[in-house]
């Protein structure tokens, strides 16, 4: 389908040259989709926003998807943490 092939491809633009390169600055892995963005927090210790990160691995047949929230973050943050929690799966 045509939108989803376009989702699919702005998650693999994002982590080539986006804010979800910071999955693979943690976790040297190449093939990923990735998705970044930072929402409105919803704590009760307010923060300007939370970071989110979705990773689709390996980008051709995804067999894991991993979705990261972290509080009082961007999502280039959480994408961070995300590669380094992949990068311990791996281990």
């Amino acid at each position: 389908q045509t939108a989803v092939r376009q989702i699919l491809d702005g998650m693999a633009i994002s982590a080539q040259h986006g804010t979800g390169q910071e999955v693979h600055r943690a976790f040297p892995f190449p093939d990923a989709l990735v998705k970044t963005g930072t929402a409105s927090c919803t704590h009760s210790r307010r923060e300007p926003g939370d970071g989110f990160t979705v990773v689709l691995t390996p980008a051709d047949d995804p067999h894991l998807l991993l979705l990261v929230r972290v509080h009082g973050v961007p999502g280039a943050q959480a994408a961070k943490i995300a590669g380094q929690m992949l990068r311990r799966i791996e281990d």
